[in-house]
């Protein structure tokens, strides 16, 4: 009797054991093939009886992840060391679409230390660096990108961008034509920002009195956007190269297509100033006045226009 106990125990035991770990087999199955939620309600059932098993608790990540149920996700991600990439990847997207930006950079971190080339985590931690006002920080990364074949595109316009906010012009044109060479579309990037890369250039091309070269950047950035601000640096651009009414009926259209957008309305202003025309000038920074009161520039085209008009 005690050598059949003896006998039967193990096998027993075996027999619970497996039977205890089969919806994880089943849930791993079930995430395998793409049917996510499945995967999730028998991972869940396998924590009820082993709350601390990690395999388990990162599957439900997974899952909850797979299905934008980030908080969820969240959760189980905190319970469980993270196992690879995708994981990493998942978890600081969860806190990224729930505006956890603070949360989302350590994740992001953490994969660097394993990956240290992973573009994905490079690309969105610079863009929570630059969120954070950490620009330089967000240009090494930025540099880093561009040395990744898949990302170098990416990398290059982001540096661009990043040098623009340092006004280091010099290097933006340099970053941007080197992605400009790389990529003349800008596929690469989401197709709402290659008219502001453009519009980043011309700026700088600007600010550096570079106007004829600056011009075709802006007329592609205006072909390719609704935005105000393209025909407000085409009108820079006239203007530095002397074509005042040029400057103007770019201003015009500025204004026409963002009516609160202030730079073309306080250069109209300035425009009128130097015409001899305090009345119309007045016009313009008054609407610039509506829109941002208490601007510095706006408040000193006001104070000349009056006094021109009591001349």
């Amino acid at each position: 009797m005690l050598a059949t106990l003896v006998v039967l125990a193990p096998a027993a035991w075996l027999a619970y054991s497996w039977a205890a770990r089969l919806p994880l087999a089943e849930a791993r199955r079930a995430f395998e093939t793409g049917q996510y939620a499945q995967a999730a309600q028998l991972a869940v059932a396998r924590l009820e009886t082993h709350p601390r098993d990690q395999e388990a608790l990162r599957l439900a990540a997974r899952c909850c992840a797979k299905l934008g149920r980030w908080e969820q996700a969240e959760a189980y991600f905190a319970q469980a060391p993270l196992e690879n990439l995708e994981d990493f990847h998942l978890r600081a997207r969860g806190l990224e679409v729930r505006r956890l930006w603070q949360e989302a950079a350590p994740v992001y971190e953490q994969a660097l230390q394993h990956w240290r080339m992973d573009g994905e985590s490079l690309q969105h931690l610079a863009a929570l660096r630059g969120h954070q006002g950490r620009t330089e920080e967000a240009r090494t990364f930025a540099h880093r990108l561009e040395r990744i074949p898949s990302y170098e595109v990416v990398g290059h316009v982001m540096t661009g961008l990043f040098e623009y906010q340092l006004h280091n012009y010099e290097r933006v044109v340099e970053a941007i034509q080197e992605a400009l060479r790389r990529s003349p579309d800008l596929k690469e990037i989401p197709t709402s920002e290659p008219p502001v890369v453009l519009q980043s250039i011309a700026e700088s091309l600007l600010a550096l009195g570079r106007a004829e070269e600056a011009e075709p950047y802006a007329a592609r950035a205006r072909e390719m956007s609704p935005a105000a601000g393209p025909c407000w640096v085409l009108g820079q651009a006239r203007k530095q190269l002397g074509d005042e009414e040029g400057a103007r009926e770019y201003w015009e259209e500025a204004v026409a297509r963002d009516p609160k957008y202030v730079p073309p309305l306080r250069d109209l202003g300035q425009l009128y100033l130097s015409r001899r025309d305090p009345q119309r000038a007045l016009e313009w920074f008054k609407r610039a006045e509506e829109i941002e009161p208490g601007d510095p520039q706006t408040k000193y085209g006001l104070t000349s226009a009056q006094r021109q008009l009591a001349q």
